[in-house]
């Protein structure tokens, strides 16, 4: 049935009445049932009033897509490892590794020895300062807070001096200026867009300077006529003037697994270094400190640490993150996905391209390339990794976007890019333990 203006449309007691939706009640409770009904009446209401007609058939679609977690398991097939969108870092079986140590209660604040109150992350900061040999760390719920957290504590009512090249904008609008006016401190600029040296930030320290600070560009790059301090330069600085020098690294990189990307341990002379969990780390959501012992205990011992500090799950799923890169960093998911032989992902890409000739209507070419994928995440400027695909070419260049659709459509979604009229279904960005899954959910939906 159609329904073209609002009083075609059925009451809430009365589709709650129909079998479809009592099913509903029954799984969900009629509590929820009822008010994703009244949300989806409202919407189908201004449909309506824009000139817009609506089938009622919708409308129960539309309840049970409401109802449904919000959060689901995908295959990421785009060529991007850390997809922001899907979560940056899979955690693969990190999160199975952790959980049945979750289940009930656990020790987040207690010392079973003593029987007293523990500190909280202490597991966690001992290994951040084997693994990175600094000399104290700190853990809170993301580099953003990290940076809010330290700038608060060592730079509020201050001067921060950094360079016009490194004042970055990355995702969800974070812009260092904002992050310093936010956190009290007082930006000072120095050098230019493409050229800033050593002296210009001596020549910018006076006595209202807080710290010095350098910022990677993760989401950039400047390439041509550029200079830039080293990070000798700015250590030496730092200590002639008995200042704070902090490195925002943001990816954190613990074990080389990119070339030309500064890593962790590249970054142990700064006083501070601040770094995402969930990137090239491949651990959960966090922010992480590390450096000088006075600083990281000042940060922890700010109100703000309390607001920003990490939950049993996350610092249980970084521990074991830690834990794998000390011992064997090929079982963290990431390290994984971007350290895989291209031989062996053309053997896997090869495989799925027998299946999907197999499944897929005649008229679709099906083939195995070469590609490159992104490393992704706001990690590293212009970020690839050598990959290979498997490129679905429709008769009709047109007919990519359908089939986009009807991927990400299927029982587990397949998330895939589009280039150029045809569909890739990268392996680059898709754990090998997921082959038999893809494999199966491509029969279930394509047959």
């Amino acid at each position: 049935m159609t329904c073209r203006t609002p009083r075609d449309l059925p009451s809430v007691g009365k589709l709650l009445e129909s079998s479809d939706f009592r099913a509903l009640s029954q799984d969900h409770g009629e509590f929820l049932v009822k008010s994703a009904v009244r949300e989806v009446l409202e919407g189908a209401r201004v449909r309506l009033l824009q000139g817009q007609a609506v089938e009622l058939e919708e409308l129960h679609q539309r309840v049970v897509s409401m109802l449904a977690p919000a959060q689901q398991r995908v295959l990421n097939l785009t060529g991007t490892i850390l997809h922001t969108n899907l979560g940056r870092a899979p955690l693969g079986d990190l999160l199975t590794s952790v959980g049945e140590r979750l289940q009930g209660y656990s020790v987040l604040e207690y010392d079973l020895e003593s029987g007293r109150r523990g500190k909280r992350g202490e597991a966690v900061e001992r290994l951040l300062r084997w693994v990175t040999g600094a000399e104290a760390a700190v853990m809170v719920n993301n580099c953003s807070a990290a940076m809010v957290l330290l700038l608060t504590v060592l730079a509020k009512g201050k001067e921060v001096i950094v360079s016009r090249g490194e004042l970055v904008e990355i995702g969800g609008s974070f812009r260092i200026p904002d992050i310093l006016s936010l956190s009290g401190a007082t930006l000072r600029e120095v050098g230019t867009t493409n050229r800033t040296r050593i002296g210009d930030f001596e020549r910018a320290i006076n006595e209202e300077t807080g710290l010095i600070l350098s910022t990677h560009r993760s989401n950039f790059e400047i390439v041509g006529f550029t200079e830039s301090p080293t990070v000798e330069e700015y250590v030496a600085l730092g200590k002639a003037h008995n200042l704070p020098v902090v490195f925002d690294l943001g990816s954190g990189m613990i074990t080389r697994v990119v070339e030309d990307e500064p890593s962790v341990e590249d970054s142990k002379d700064f006083s501070l270094t601040a770094f995402s969990g969930d990137k090239l780390l491949g651990g959960p959501q966090c922010g992480i400190l590390v450096g000088k012992k006075e600083f990281i205990q000042a940060c922890r011992r700010h109100p703000f640490y309390r607001a920003f500090r990490c939950d049993k799950l996350t610092l249980a799923l970084m521990e074991e993150a830690l834990r794998r890169h000390a011992s064997d960093p090929r079982r963290v998911p990431t390290v994984e996905l971007l350290t895989e032989p291209v031989e062996r992902l053309r053997l896997r890409a090869g495989a799925l391209a027998e299946l999907l000739s197999s499944l897929l209507p005649q008229g679709m070419k099906v083939e195995v390339v070469d590609t490159e994928a992104q490393v992704g995440g706001g990690s590293l400027p212009g970020g690839t990794v050598p990959s290979v695909a498997v490129r679905l070419t429709p008769p009709d260049e047109a007919e990519a976007h359908r089939w986009q659709k009807r991927f990400r459509g299927a029982s587990t979604p397949i998330i895939t890019r589009i280039e150029k009229g045809s569909l890739y279904l990268d392996l680059r960005s898709l754990l090998s333990a997921d082959d038999e899954e893809l494999s199966e959910v491509c029969r279930r939906n394509f047959t």
